[in-house]
């Protein structure tokens, strides 16, 4: 069965029982931090993040200073957290690449050899965040005293050796 926010927050609700906070706070996106005494001279520090039904963290402590320094820096971690997450999803909404047709890309894989394969750029896609690309050809130099699977390429540019394909551009 997939839990629903209610199902989450009604599991969080029996973690906390019918214990009175001493201290709480929470947050707009549904996080919560909770401090209760537990026996006399030992506090407990809860908190949860988001909507979740089970406590991102479950501590004991011997003050209330403690234990909620510790909510205030779990929401204010959450906080940041989620700007930071805002901020690198505008970033890649507004990201374009900046490759033209024919800009030639290569890629080198192996695990005991080094191969590389070339492709050539033939079209971005409408929009700027995808190109085609096709296979290029490669022409390979090894040298008479070079050592045994060594040697040079270069891309040969328009030399296409496989279909057109489809790929997203990511930043960096």
């Amino acid at each position: 069965m997939t839990k629903t926010k209610e199902h989450r927050l009604a599991e969080r609700r029996s973690f906390i029982g019918n214990r009175k906070a001493i201290w709480s706070a929470g947050a707009d996106d549904g996080s919560e931090a909770f401090v209760f005494e537990w026996a006399p001279g030992f506090v407990v520090g809860m908190g949860f993040t988001g909507t979740a039904g089970k406590p991102a963290y479950h501590y004991l402590y011997r003050n209330v200073d403690a234990s909620r320094e510790k909510g205030e820096t779990h929401l204010a971690g959450i906080k940041e957290w989620r700007a930071r997450a805002a901020k690198g999803r505008a970033e890649r909404g507004a990201f374009r690449t900046t490759m033209a047709p024919g800009t030639v890309l290569s890629s080198s894989w192996g695990y005991d050899q080094t191969n590389i394969d070339y492709y050539q750029v033939v079209r971005v896609v409408e929009g700027g965040r995808s190109v085609v690309i096709r296979p290029i050809a490669a022409r390979e130099h090894v040298g008479e005293k070079d050592p045994w699977m060594t040697g040079s390429c270069w891309p040969l540019a328009g030399e296409y050796t496989g279909p057109e394909s489809t790929h997203r551009v990511q930043p960096g």
